[in-house]
């Protein structure tokens, strides 16, 4: 239910930022060729300066969602196009308004909203991204790796100390349970994980999950993982 629920508030979501979009992108190409004949500008570019705009808008937007759905942090860069062209619409149709208070916020409404409904939208995305069940859709070590994991010797494999249990059932649990990985074999997990990313890596929720671990050893193993580093010996 919670899935489901989320996925409507996302679809809602999208569905609203998208009916502001095309509305401020409206207001803001009208609003910006006129003001760029008023300057003189030549018919061209009184054309492709608004879609310039608009298209800087377009594409910050296009990568902020995909960083927020794979669990990334959009570069800085990214942020300061949405911020520009978001500016540009503003002060385009602020320019183009009647000189008058009521004018110029009527004119200014349709990129404000269009700003608070790309960072509601990817904050949507974010608590998507943390709540998903990440650990069932990773895909599972290889051969190599899980012959890695279980290279101890038989002798030493059967003699594992078996927690304490209530009954046979505790004893089968603590039976199937298997040993934490070492660094060797998590950055070598971490790397599969990446590479069977669409967005080319996976997020650090999903590197937890994966090899129960606490979030710092998370970070310290991705990294080495992401620079072709070998982990130091133990």
């Amino acid at each position: 239910m919670p899935r489901t629920q989320d996925r409507t508030a996302s679809l809602t979501a999208a569905g609203g930022v998208a009916v502001v979009a095309m509305t401020a992108a409206l207001i803001s190409f009208s609003h910006v060729r006129a003001l760029a004949i008023r300057a003189g500008e030549s018919e061209l570019a009184s054309w492709l300066l608004p879609v310039s705009i608009d298209g800087a808008i377009a594409a910050a937007v296009a990568v902020i969602l995909a960083d927020s759905r794979a669990g990334r942090r959009p570069a800085g860069l990214t942020w300061l196009l949405l911020v520009l062209g978001l500016a540009g619409s503003l002060a385009g149709n602020i320019a183009s308004a009647e000189p008058t208070m009521t004018a110029r916020a009527v004119a200014a409404w349709p990129p404000i909203a269009l700003a608070l409904g790309i960072e509601v939208l990817a904050g949507l995305a974010r608590r998507i991204e943390d709540t998903s069940p990440a650990v069932q859709s990773l895909p599972a070590p290889t051969d190599a790796a899980a012959s890695q994991s279980d290279d101890r010797p038989t002798a030493e494999r059967a003699h594992r100390p078996i927690r304490a249990g209530t009954g046979t059932g505790g004893a089968a649990k603590a039976a199937d349970r298997q040993p934490s990985p070492s660094d060797t074999e998590a950055v070598a997990m971490i790397r599969q994980l990446d590479a069977a990313a669409p967005a080319g890596r996976v997020s650090r929720l999903q590197i937890q999950q994966r090899l129960g671990c606490g979030g710092s050893k998370a970070a310290r193993l991705a990294t080495i993982a992401r620079r072709g580093e070998l982990p130091a010996a133990p």
